[in-house]
């Protein structure tokens, strides 16, 4: 039904049809909600397939509405708040998960274009930009080059050199997320927030890698080399 009505001559149908193709794949790897969605929840998304969204779009898309941007708003802003929040001393950061209600909270308010959110616990923060890396529709390492990051995996030079091969944003997002994440896994910050790059890359490899296999032994299979590419990237780009 959707395929069929991404060019529906009703405008409203049309994009219905094509948020809804969009939004599939998602919805399918991420699972059912833990909670059941309350009246507000129905009544905010009603119309979401009719107005921009920063979590659960592609890139791409998020960078053509924000043209003044190097980088999307939300990965500034997350960056800066943990940088203030001093969250490469918290132990824990991007393991621990934030309080639920305060990161739905934030998470309305920037999908309303509201970046002005005081954040004042680093796990909040850090919860938000997982979440929005791990939903972005397609990751910074798309299904076509997944087997070649994963042949990579047993060499830090051929990891870096996928990465550099990046489209410009998906690679300037990249960069500014390994560098902070390498401030976390420091030797001079490693004691107390206990993440090395091995923790840091068990968290964020699921944001940045998808396995399109549905075979649970090439999924297992597959998961050590896909820490491994990241743990090559947090050592080298």
């Amino acid at each position: 039904y959707f395929n069929e009505n991404q060019k529906h001559k009703i405008p409203r149908i049309s994009e219905c049809s094509s948020f809804c193709l969009r939004r599939l794949p998602m919805i399918s790897r991420l699972g059912e909600k833990k909670r059941l969605p309350t009246v507000e929840d129905i009544i905010k998304d009603k119309d979401a397939a009719f107005k921009r969204t920063v979590f659960g779009s592609q890139l791409e898309t998020i960078m053509e509405n924000e043209l003044d941007s190097n980088v999307p708003r939300i990965v500034t802003k997350l960056l800066s708040d943990l940088t203030a929040l001093k969250a490469c001393k918290v132990e824990g950061v991007f393991r621990v998960p934030g309080e639920e209600t305060k990161v739905m909270e934030v998470k309305e308010r920037i999908e309303n274009d509201d970046y002005t959110s005081v954040i004042t616990d680093p796990h909040t923060a850090a919860s938000l930009l997982k979440m929005w890396f791990r939903e972005l529709s397609e990751p910074l390492f798309s299904s076509v080059i997944y087997d070649k990051c994963v042949e990579a995996s047993e060499s830090i030079e051929d990891s870096v050199a996928i990465a550099n091969c990046l489209p410009p944003g998906h690679l300037r997002v990249l960069k500014c997320l390994i560098a902070f994440l390498k401030t976390i896994c420091a030797p001079e910050n490693v004691e107390e927030s206990k993440m090395t790059d091995y923790n840091i890359a068990m968290v964020f490899t699921p944001c940045l890698l998808r396995c399109s296999s549905d075979n649970p032994g090439e999924i297992l299979q597959n998961q050590q080399k896909e820490r491994d590419f990241v743990k090559n990237l947090l050592k080298a780009l």
